[in-house]
């Protein structure tokens, strides 16, 4: 393996925990659509936050090509991203839905954003 496969696999990591993350919320979301009101807003943004981790995670490869040699400033740069993508997709939706929760209006405006 090249020091290239060493270093994305950090980020193939975070990103795939995060692709995880996101779907499993949506799961959750669908299982309580009865005692949930859904909303088209969340859900936008759940699947421009999905394009945008399946993109990140494509255009890593091309990185082999870009850079080479990497320094450590570049290194944590990106992971930085990957981590703000992860958690970008753990806000947006709820994994799991309680008693008091019962819009995604509500908890995204609680959430969703700061």
């Amino acid at each position: 393996m090249t020091a290239f496969e060493y270093i994305t696999v950090a980020f193939s990591f975070v990103l795939g925990f995060g692709i995880t993350r996101l779907l499993a919320a949506c799961i959750v979301v669908f299982r309580a659509r009865d005692r949930l009101q859904l909303h088209w807003v969340p859900f936008v943004w759940a699947a421009a936050i999905f394009v945008t981790q399946i993109q990140f995670w494509w255009a890593i490869f091309d990185l082999s090509s870009l850079l080479a040699s990497w320094t450590l400033a570049q290194y944590l740069s990106l992971l930085a991203l990957t981590l703000l993508l992860f958690v970008a997709g753990a806000l947006i939706l709820p994994i799991s839905v309680d008693n008091d929760l019962s819009s995604l209006v509500d908890d995204f405006d609680k959430n969703g954003r700061w």
